[in-house]
């Protein structure tokens, strides 16, 4: 008896090599229909539509990049913090001062306020500058500078991928001039940069030299003021004391003090009070 073999069932050895012989030569198809063994795992798998998708969804995100690059952050409630920071060491100030007449036992507490009082005047560091004490922003430019090297840097890297990844030589070539220009202006910030790096640093060490010699004259002339004012009140209170006791002198043992001694008189309204 003679079997049919085409209609028994195959083994699973001889599944596979059937298989590898019918659906090798549509493995090492290309594109244009020619067969070649230079093809890539998965090349012409993804539809045009799917591609286009996802380059209107790179240029999208591209936009929105650099639309937050060249937006400068709100600093208005930063601003508003640094000057109820600055008048809260101005309070702090205050109290130091008043301490230091108060005694010696106030003195690690007119030092604590002193340290609170410096704090408190001292520019805040954010993170594209700082902000001083009377709310300005200074804008710092290494931050800026590293942000747009960062920002061109990943441009370079999405202009590489198209690169790879085009499917014509025109689109190669455009993604590689886009990559060029990127990496030619990675080059000319860097030169900048060295020119740079001198000026803002001259112009920021200047500033905030002078901010130091603005509050330390600042604080001398409070704490001058301050002398200034105890000392009066000093004077004044020891004035009174001694006319009160000469007056006392006078009236218990009825003799007139030295006229030399009535200078410390105070000013009477012509009534004898």
């Amino acid at each position: 008896m003679e079997f049919d073999t085409t209609t028994m069932p195959l083994t699973f050895a001889q599944d596979v090599e059937q298989r590898r012989k019918t659906m090798l030569p549509f493995a090492l198809q290309s594109m244009s229909g020619t067969l070649s063994n230079t093809v890539k795992p998965g090349q012409g798998s993804m539809l045009p539509g799917a591609i286009n998708a996802y380059r209107k969804r790179a240029s999208d995100l591209y936009e929105q990049g650099s639309d937050l690059y060249n937006q400068d952050p709100d600093t208005s409630a930063l601003q508003a913090f640094a000057k109820q920071r600055a008048q809260q060491g101005e309070g702090a100030m205050l109290n130091a001062l008043a301490a230091q007449f108060a005694g010696e036992s106030y003195q690690p507490l007119q030092q604590q306020l002193l340290k609170t009082a410096a704090g408190a005047r001292d520019p805040m560091k954010v993170g594209g500058g700082m902000i001083t004490a009377e709310g300005q922003f200074i804008k710092d430019p290494f931050a800026a500078q590293d942000k747009r090297a960062e920002f061109l840097l990943q441009q370079a890297k999405a202009y590489e991928q198209i690169a790879t990844t085009a499917e014509t030589q025109q689109e190669r070539a455009e993604a590689r001039r886009a990559q060029d220009a990127i990496q030619n202006e990675l080059r000319r910030m860097q030169v900048e940069n060295q020119r740079w790096a001198m000026q803002n640093q001259a112009q920021q060490t200047a500033f905030m030299n002078s901010w130091r010699q603005q509050q330390a004259a600042d604080a001398k002339d409070r704490r001058d003021q301050a002398q200034a004012d105890a000392k009066d009140k000093a004077i004044s209170t020891g004035a009174t004391t001694l006319s009160k006791r000469l007056e006392d002198v006078t009236n218990l043992w009825g003799i007139q003090p030295p006229r030399r001694w009535l200078r410390f008189r105070p000013e009477t309204d012509g009534h004898g009070r």
